[in-house]
């Protein structure tokens, strides 16, 4: 069977020549699939399967297994790269999405969420902290008003603090991409 989809690498572990990938995709939930070669320069996957890269993949599934068949970048996020916070904060994003993210056909507002935030991010149109926190609890709002207010910095102070609390009370464990963003925020 194959589907055509389009994702976000959330996660990529290299194997042998080849990566893993976790793909939260629009219609699918979250995806793993395997890219031949990928890990290779030369490979036509190199850049179209690497952490944080939007893509639209064709998926064959084998053996109750996705193969990449086919992958053409939508968005690679480049400016995440221009700093340890953003590409840091990016990677938390990611892990937070691959733990509760749905695996089902639910999670076109899942994608959404990461997607904005990952552009915010990229083009420093809103702060860290309020982007943390609108990933970890604001996301229950109306989308269209998600990104949309404004807080002082006191009273984000204590936004980041609470919606940080708030999610992980919710999950069973601490995100080590989390301890590494306390190292250097």
């Amino acid at each position: 069977m194959e589907i055509t989809v389009s994702g976000l690498i959330i996660k990529e572990k290299p194997f042998k020549g080849d990566r893993i990938l976790l793909i939260l995709t629009n219609d699918h939930g979250v995806v793993t699939a395997y890219a031949k070669g990928a890990k290779s320069p030369k490979s036509r996957f190199a850049s179209s399967t690497e952490l944080f890269c939007y893509s639209r993949f064709v998926l064959t599934e084998k053996k109750d297994n996705y193969w990449v068949e086919n992958a053409d970048v939508i968005d690679v996020f480049f400016g995440l790269r221009d700093s340890i916070e953003k590409i840091s904060l990016a990677s938390y994003f990611c892990e937070i999405a691959s733990v509760l993210s749905p695996v089902d056909n639910n999670s076109h507002e899942y994608l959404r969420l990461i997607l904005n935030c990952l552009k915010f991010l990229e083009k420093n149109k809103k702060s860290f902290f309020f982007l943390k926190s609108v990933y970890e609890h604001i996301i229950y709002s109306p989308f269209d008003k998600l990104f949309s207010f404004s807080l002082s910095e006191k009273s984000l102070e204590i936004l980041k603090d609470t919606s940080e609390k708030y999610l992980l009370s919710h999950i069973d464990f601490t995100p080590k991409t989390l301890l590494f963003l306390h190292t250097i925020m």
